[in-house]
């Protein structure tokens, strides 16, 4: 909201916030960090509470994932615990019902990399990873099964495909900072990405050359805007038109 709205909606708020009872809980939840010169933000600080929740660090998840295990005596150790934080969505709660599903069907084995990636539900970005390494390295078997684990993972295709798009645009940015010889800290700081991603992205980078990059985000844009212009059909619960023109593209990408 504090992100969206102009200053008149932010006034109007900050006024009722003085008139609110005092039995009514009132929560503001947005998903960048708000300026704290805000007004709004200001308001909220001095008679609330702010609270951040920033995303864990990689090694952070590991590190809960082997306490957790070790709790609970699950059979896992440290490669395939950073695995599993890779390969899941980064939320603590999803990766305690993917260990205990683990845990069932281990039973009391060693827990491997095969294990998680047939028994668990990869997150949105771990499957885009692993997209974009089956086209640097002209895969296109693993392309499209990546592609369709996408489909059946229940989100929206049109959102998936702005991930897609989006993270070649960071490969592109990536790419011509490491060129120019910027280090790490700088990429994160200027595009704002997490660590991990900055960290994946860089290995990746290194499989594609600039103008392949832009040839593959090119055709990205000409899906967008065919899409977007009813050159290319896509509606509420059929994709089949929209969902063709990817796995062509894919195909495509990986000659």
């Amino acid at each position: 909201f504090i992100q969206e709205q102009d200053e008149d909606a932010h006034e109007k708020v900050a006024k009722n916030l003085d008139n609110a009872n005092e039995l009514c809980i009132i929560v503001f939840y947005e998903n960048e960090a708000p300026k704290k010169t805000n007004a709004l933000f200001k308001k909220i600080a001095k008679i609330g509470q702010v609270e951040e929740f920033p995303r864990p660090f990689p090694a952070d998840i590991t590190k809960w994932i082997l306490n957790k295990a070790k709790q609970d005596n699950i059979n896992i150790d440290l490669r395939e615990a950073g695995y599993l934080g890779q390969y899941c969505e980064p939320n603590l709660w999803t990766i305690s019902n993917e260990l205990e599903k683990l845990k069932i069907y281990a039973n009391s084995r060693q827990i491997t990399k095969e294990m998680i990636e047939e028994l668990c539900t990869p997150s949105l970005t771990s499957s885009i990873f692993k997209l974009t390494d089956a086209v640097a390295q002209k895969n296109v078997k693993d392309g499209l099964i990546t592609f369709s684990i996408l489909k059946d993972s229940g989100e929206d295709l049109i959102r998936i495909f702005f991930m897609i798009a989006r993270h070649f645009r960071i490969l592109i940015q990536v790419k011509e900072m490491l060129e120019k010889r910027e280090n790490q800290q700088s990429i994160i700081r200027r595009l704002k990405q997490h660590p991990f991603v900055i960290q994946k992205t860089s290995l990746q980078s290194k499989n594609f050359t600039q103008k392949r990059l832009e040839e593959i985000h090119e055709k990205l844009l000409t899906i967008d805007i065919k899409t977007k212009t009813g050159k290319i059909k896509s509606y509420r619960g059929d994709n089949k038109e929209f969902e063709l023109e990817v796995e062509k593209l894919i195909i495509d990408c990986c000659k």
